[in-house]
């Protein structure tokens, strides 16, 4: 046998093989970077839509609250005054 046409052989092999295997791991580490960036984007874009309609919700409370005072203000001020 020739053994270092073997060796030769087997050594085109293991650096073919380790090559694939970088390659693969770095593709698979990508894909889930990816992943992980789509899902905080997710996540920021429902954080922000929940904060504007809190605000909104908040918003709408405190004119409800500003309409009530006035209205109670404007009693008060029809009871006092009989004119």
């Amino acid at each position: 046998m020739n053994y270092p046409v073997i060796i030769g052989i087997a050594l085109v092999v293991g650096i073919l093989a380790f090559f694939i295997g970088y390659l693969l791991r770095k593709k698979i580490a990508e894909a889930k970077i990816s992943s992980a960036e789509e899902a905080t984007k997710k996540i920021l874009e429902d954080a922000y839509k929940e904060a504007d309609a809190k605000k909104r919700e908040v918003l709408l409370e405190a004119k409800e609250n500003a309409l009530k005072m006035r209205n109670e203000t404007e009693k008060e001020a029809k009871k006092e005054d009989p004119n």
